[in-house]
């Protein structure tokens, strides 16, 4: 009976490659279409909306986010006692914040096995409310005045309910996505999806700087920190509900059809028959966990305190570097629908390194918003990573898959590599851009491999 069990858990395979393998090695070399392949290249209303409503989840992950590690200062004043030390405050806050960062594994795990045992749909609205409802309660809280340490205990439970619904938020709208859009638009959608996360960056600065303009320092430091929480979380309900109606991935409704859902707890089968794409998987994470880090928040420190730039001119370099970022996602996902995937990650890994030794070189003030942006648009290579890992795994496995390795590179490398950079420029400043380089070549080789293990996304396809 186990074996039995084992052998319904993955559609089957033979030694002759099968139409739905044909279709995979087409999604990952775009030139060469299949014969008798009818794949859509268009996307249907549906697909448009589906795609429009995964957005939304990725944009409230990063404004709560950005607006979270902006407001920490006030947060500290708030949540600890006044005559601590500002910068015991700070260090304690940022703790607060990465505790919630260093959960994400764990909640992938959770919610991704839960929606490979009862399907996409469910999971989608879910973790959104998950998020949602805790960045409410921040914006709620009472204070360390009021109610002393529980000030700062309830504003670790709600930092480590949103951990838990980050781990599951963004893998989960990869897997709904591309199991409800065309394979030869996989590429586009994840880039789009990549990009909303930095709408969604740009979305928490952009709301933190207007409002403290508007109300001034006095009135955001006594009540107006509260806002940005409070209106994102309703907008995260608001998103929630829109993604109820959302239908169910036609992959999950196929396999529960044909009962062939995994018997087994996901994770385990995982560790028992994917482990080399797991390695692969996790190695291609780290590189996109470091690009983000390293890239996009490293440099405005390092160009002010090591190089000594102006902050004005460094922060601004770095808000035209997401906005490229935006742009660079999409573009690369394009990109790679129409050179292959393989073809456009290569080339994009080393122009991104070309790029970093440029931005890092011999540089002036004046040239650093122009360098920064251009390397923040070569950047959005990183987005490709994602159709890696969707390719990575079979549908029965897929969520979890992608949880998996996606939050454990996040959690562990991407946590700490604005640490390690700062402690590595210490000795040589070339390790700025040496060290995201190293993640883009390894991760180029880890592809390679990768290329063995790909999986049709729809296994049933004709």
């Amino acid at each position: 009976m186990r074996a039995d069990a084992r052998t319904r858990q993955e559609p089957p395979t033979t030694g002759r490659q099968t139409m739905a393998e044909t279709r995979a090695d087409a999604a990952l070399d775009p030139g060469v279409v299949p014969a008798g392949s009818r794949e859509p290249t268009t996307m249907t209303l549906a697909q448009v909306k589906v795609l429009g409503i995964a957005t939304l989840g990725g944009i409230f992950e990063f404004y709560e986010f950005i607006i979270f590690i902006y407001l920490a200062p006030i947060i500290g004043q708030h949540f600890f006692p006044a005559d601590m030390p500002a910068w015991l405050r700070q260090v304690q806050t940022l703790g607060i914040f990465a505790a919630g960062y260093l959960i994400r594994p764990v909640g992938g795990v959770i919610l991704a096995n839960v929606g490979d045992f009862i399907g996409r749909k469910r999971m989608f609205a879910f973790t959104l409310i998950l998020l949602a409802v805790p960045t409410i309660a921040i914006g709620c809280l009472p204070g360390y005045a009021q109610i002393g340490i529980g000030a700062p205990l309830l504003l670790l439970l709600c930092r480590m309910v949103q951990g838990l619904s980050i781990g599951g938020e963004l893998p989960g709208a990869l897997c709904f996505v591309s199991e409800h859009v065309p394979e030869r638009r996989l590429g586009l959608c994840c880039g789009i999806l990549s990009a909303s996360l930095g709408v969604g960056a740009v979305l928490g600065s952009g709301s933190v700087a207007g409002l403290t303009a508007w109300l001034g320092k006095a009135a955001m430091s006594d009540y107006g920190w509260r806002i940005p929480f409070i209106v994102g979380g309703i907008l995260g309900l608001a998103s929630a509900q829109l993604r109820r109606y959302a239908h169910e991935t036609p992959v999950f409704l196929q396999m529960r059809a044909r009962n062939e859902l995994s018997r087994q707890v996901p994770m385990r089968g995982l560790m028992e028959r994917h482990r080399p794409e797991i390695v692969l998987c996790v190695i291609i994470s780290c590189m996109t966990a470091v690009v983000t880090a390293g890239v996009h928040l490293f440099p405005a420190g390092y160009f002010i305190t090591s190089r000594q730039f102006e902050p004005a001119l460094v922060y601004r370099a770095q808000f035209y570097a997401a906005l490229a970022l935006i742009a660079g996602d999409v573009a690369a996902g394009w990109l790679c629908d129409y050179f292959g995937l393989r073809r456009t990650f290569t080339v994009g890994a080393f122009s991104l390194i070309a790029g970093l030794l440029w931005m890092y070189g011999d540089i002036s003030p004046e040239a650093l918003p122009l360098r920064y942006a251009i390397v923040g648009f070569i950047s959005g290579t990183v987005s490709l990573s994602f159709v890696l890992l969707i390719r990575s795994f079979p549908a029965q496995l897929r969520y979890t898959g992608i949880a998996v390795t996606y939050n454990l590179a996040a959690a562990v490398i991407g946590g700490t590599t604005p640490l390690f950079l700062a402690m590595l420029v210490r000795a040589n400043s070339g390790w700025a851009a040496w060290y995201p380089s190293l993640f883009c070549v390894v991760a180029v080789i880890s592809a390679f491999l990768l290329h063995r293990y790909r999986k049709p996304i729809n296994p049933y396809a004709v």
